[in-house]
């Protein structure tokens, strides 16, 4: 059987320090949690819908009657 000998890498990722064995386990350095302000949602105005006039129409006289 082999011996498993355990090495540890420090990888770089982001702003925190991720620590790796050859076997891909991975000891992260605990990061104070920040706390997550809650956004105010904004309330949707309500477009009013215009009313279209009714155009009215003209009566026209038929001049070859008269």
């Amino acid at each position: 059987m082999q011996t498993v000998i355990k090495v540890p890498v420090t990888l770089r990722c982001g702003s925190s320090f991720v620590k790796k064995d050859i076997h891909g386990e991975e000891e992260k350095k605990k990061k104070k949690k920040k706390k997550k302000k809650k956004k105010k949602k904004k309330k949707k105005k309500k477009k009013k819908k215009k009313k279209k006039k009714k155009k009215k129409k003209k009566k026209r006289i038929n001049r070859s009657t008269v």
